[in-house]
């Protein structure tokens, strides 16, 4: 996995963050893979995001990818251009009801 995309109910953000990354065709993009977001459940997005109905991803990206000043920079790049086509969306200012609901 070059970019690991972690998310538990809501992919308002991680669903159209793996589509931008996975169209640049250079890369193999982990839904939820190689860690998971859903299990064993998770501590983070449940208490800091779910929990108020946010938009919510965690990123990994693999180490060696990122062990040097341009790598680091290039993908800050890559990450920063694929959350704007993620962040786009107009329903991300409203929180969800319940796990995957507006």
């Amino acid at each position: 996995w070059h970019v690991g995309v972690l998310w538990h109910h809501d992919g308002r953000i991680a669903k159209p963050l793996m589509e931008a990354l996975a169209a640049e065709g250079d890369l193999r993009v982990g839904d939820n893979e190689p860690y998971s977001g859903r299990e064993p459940v998770p501590y983070t997005i449940p208490l800091h995001a779910e929990a108020d109905g946010l938009p919510h991803v965690t990123i990994e990206v693999r180490q060696d990818l990122i062990d040097t000043h341009k790598g680091a920079l290039a993908w800050a790049d890559r990450l920063a251009a694929a959350l704007a086509v993620a962040l786009a969306d107009p329903g991300l200012d409203r929180s969800l009801d319940g796990p995957g609901e507006p």
